[in-house]
């Protein structure tokens, strides 16, 4: 490290310890307190989210099997039908020209 970065890292240090104890005799925050959420309680809020998400999802996949299982089972309504009305044949009348 550079001597002057070196200082001036160091000045920074001690800026922050005469900080905190000045603060600490006031009964103030510091700048180096964390006043909001920690990385662990940011990992927990995520990972609620995450499982709320997972379950939803989840939810929908299985409706959407239990949709193309119904379709499933129409189409192959619709298909014997077809197969059915595909024996039919018709005798044209002769008389009516049909």
């Amino acid at each position: 490290m550079e001597p002057v970065r070196y200082l001036r890292v160091r000045l920074v240090d001690w800026e922050l310890c005469l900080d905190e104890l000045l603060s600490d005799l006031r009964g103030e925050p510091t700048r180096s307190r964390r006043t909001g959420p920690n990385g662990h309680d940011k990992l927990v809020a995520r990972s609620a989210k995450l499982r709320r998400r997972h379950r939803e999802l989840t939810d929908q996949l299985a409706l959407a099997a239990a949709e193309i299982q119904r379709l499933s089972l129409l189409l192959g309504r619709y298909v014997a039908a077809a197969e059915e009305n595909s024996k039919v044949t018709h005798i044209s009348n002769k008389r009516t020209g049909r």
